[in-house]
């Protein structure tokens, strides 16, 4: 994280105390990072945030709840991308 350019820091409001508000936050950190990709920058999402949870919300001056954080910049090298696995390989049916 000291070492990226960027760093989002990604809270939740947690307006009503639903469970989907963490999922709808977990789905805008996950297109945050499709979408660095798609602008050829290199993400990380980041959830081991919270050893300075405390710290952080204080930091900002925020009352919400701290979801994690992205580093974003561009990769030093080019990354590889993984041999795909077969469904039967992921994946268990059952019926």
């Amino acid at each position: 994280m000291e070492e990226a350019p960027v760093v989002v820091i990604v809270w939740n409001t947690n307006e009503n105390g639903w469970i989907t508000e963490e999922h709808s936050v977990a789905a805008a950190i996950q297109n945050i990072c499709l979408r660095a990709h798609d602008l050829g920058l290199g993400s990380l999402w980041i959830g081991d945030v919270f050893y300075a949870y405390e710290e952080t919300r204080q930091y900002f001056g925020k009352e919400w709840k701290l979801s994690g954080a992205v580093a974003l910049g561009y990769p030093a090298a080019e990354g590889r991308v993984p041999k795909k696995l077969r469904l039967e390989e992921v994946a268990e049916f059952l019926s």
